[in-house]
């Protein structure tokens, strides 16, 4: 018997508004507020949704953004970071591996992400896996692609799959592809998949063996994905950058190289059409086309980065700097510009390859609002975080997404979801309720009040008609009434099976810059065990906010 108990509603607020806010608001303002209704069937669900999509990136350099203990930033001071005094304040997750500081260990595991990758960004541009293997003392060196400097690589391969298991992440990997060769792109799969680091072709050989299954040892890798970006060019590396076609040539050789090591593999083109949203945002017309047109190695998934938004670029149309009210309202509006790219993305994979279904992966997104200028610490703010709860909604709805990462797990400047002394920030607030809330399947949900209008602000055109409130609906019917946290096996006991509980999650946020939301909540089901076959229950909703219920 599966049941529904009203008991099992629990609220966790995470506010959401832009820094700099409005400050000439009036008290009628402040007091304003509107009405609006959520109907939840649990009873009709939909697919089974995934921790995958609540993935982020993790870089090597600097420590892994220092999440190696010990670790000074640009690491001079710490050529054997993770292995010096300070090595015995952390925590080593295999033997021979880097230490990793206890506060940034202990806050990767409650954010629980269901995905990690590796080693970039554009830094994968420049990688060689070899040298971040084996014993620390004889690790080599690689370079910082901006600051073009060298630094040890004290978080390698090893180091990422230990974390990947012990958080239960699915690892995704980055081969070099501008600075890289077939060879060590293959050898990186078999030393990985076949051999658990202890490939004849590496220079050292590590302990830690990923060709067994968890729990215990690092896992094997599915995704692996072929260079980062390449549709753009890196203006202080522009050495880097490829042609299409050269860029298709060689990934056509490193994906042959890759599968015959490994045939199981799943192989990801990072591809981006020429526009998003209200911008041409390629640097080489036509790249999708001719890239997927002229790799002749199979090809898995394509690996979007179509969620950077609403990207203002130098301040604002014409360089004048937006209002925060209008700013706001294009941020709350910009997920409408990723659900148009994966509907064009799919009509350009149905004519390219329509026998072959469509499987995406979005490697990297967040929220970003300008590069190198006055709007940049926007998307560290909580404004930012709740644009990042409305793209994992769609990221949620979106069947042929596999996997989502965002940029990035810690410190990097304004992008971390957390810093690097372990401090939250919105959007680790907002992935940490996500991740607990993708178990089980969909459920329908339907919402009845207000909607906006939001101008054209940089990549974000102008939009009418906008939902105020977004919700989304997981029903998990795999645990027991009263039980502990859910368990990855729900198979019945021998005896003494309780009965199976749903658990109802709703993610719900509120768009309205000013006004507070008086929500109605009806859920509908008709295995509520005790209780009449609908639930009612009001919430109130700050303006800006969002609620895990």
């Amino acid at each position: 018997m599966t049941t529904l108990r009203p008991a099992q509603l629990l609220l966790l607020f995470f506010a959401a508004a832009c820094q700099g806010g409005r400050s000439d608001l009036s008290a009628a303002d402040a007091d304003a507020s509107f009405e609006a209704t959520i109907s939840v069937d649990a009873d009709v669900l939909g697919r089974s949704v995934s921790r995958s999509i609540v993935g982020t990136n993790i870089q090597w350099v600097d420590g892994a953004d220092e999440l190696v203990s010990g670790w000074s930033f640009g690491g001079s001071a710490s050529p054997l970071a993770g292995t010096g005094p300070d090595a015995a304040l952390g925590h080593m997750l295999a033997p021979g591996l880097a230490a990793l500081a206890p506060q940034m260990l202990r806050a990767v595991e409650e954010l629980a992400p269901g995905a990690l990758r590796f080693p970039g960004g554009t830094n994968a541009d420049v990688y060689h896996w070899r040298e971040g293997i084996g014993p620390l003392a004889t690790r080599g060196t690689g370079e910082h692609v901006f600051r073009k400097e060298q630094q040890r690589m004290v978080f390698g391969t090893g180091e990422f799959l230990a974390l990947a298991n012990r958080v239960g992440a699915e690892p995704i990997i980055t081969v070099n592809v501008p600075s890289g060769t077939p060879e060590e792109a293959s050898a990186w799969v078999r030393a990985v998949n076949v051999s658990g680091l202890s490939d004849p072709d590496a220079r050292t050989v590590l302990s830690v063996d990923t060709t067994r299954t968890p729990p215990g040892t690092p896992r094997r890798v599915h995704y692996w994905e072929i260079g980062n970006e390449p549709y753009l060019r890196e203006d202080l590396r522009p050495e880097l950058t490829l042609q299409p076609a050269e860029y298709a040539k060689r990934a056509t050789a490193i994906i042959k190289a890759m599968k015959a090591v490994d045939p199981t593999i799943a192989v990801g083109l990072p591809l981006r059409l020429d526009r998003l949203g209200a911008a041409p945002l390629v640097h080489f017309p036509g790249y999708a086309e001719i890239v997927l047109r002229q790799v002749s190695a199979p090809v898995d998934y394509l690996a979007l980065h179509n969620a950077y938004l609403p990207l203002v670029y130098k301040g604002g149309p014409g360089g004048v700097r937006p209002d925060d009210e209008d700013l706001f309202r294009a941020t709350m509006a910009a997920s409408r510009v990723v659900e148009a790219d994966f509907a064009a993305v799919r009509t350009f994979w149905k004519k390219l390859k329509p026998a072959q279904p469509l499987e995406l992966a979005v490697t990297e997104y967040g929220a970003m609002f300008t590069l190198g200028a006055e709007l940049d610490g926007y998307a560290s703010s909580l404004g930012g975080a709740l644009y990042l709860a409305d793209v994992l909604r769609v990221f949620a709805n979106t069947p042929e997404l596999k996997l989502a990462a965002q940029w990035s797990l810690n410190g990097n400047g304004i992008f971390g979801a957390m810093t690097v002394r372990g401090v939250p920030r919105g959007s680790y607030e907002v992935m940490r309720a996500y991740s607990r809330a993708m178990r089980g399947r969909l459920a329908r949900v339907s919402v009845d009040g207000p909607t906006f209008d939001s101008p054209a602000i940089g990549v974000v055109p102008a939009f009418t008609d906008t939902p105020v409130i977004s919700v989304l609906a997981t029903v998990d019917t795999g645990g027991a009434r009263d039980a502990a946290p859910l368990r990855a096996d729900s198979s019945p006991a021998a005896s003494g099976t309780p009965d199976r509980v749903k658990r109802l999650r709703l993610l719900i946020q509120n768009k309205d810059f000013l006004r507070e939301g008086k929500l109605t909540i009806r859920v509908r089901t008709d295995s509520l065990a005790g209780s009449e076959p609908t639930i009612e229950q009001a919430l109130v909703l700050a303006p800006a906010t969002g609620t895990k219920a």
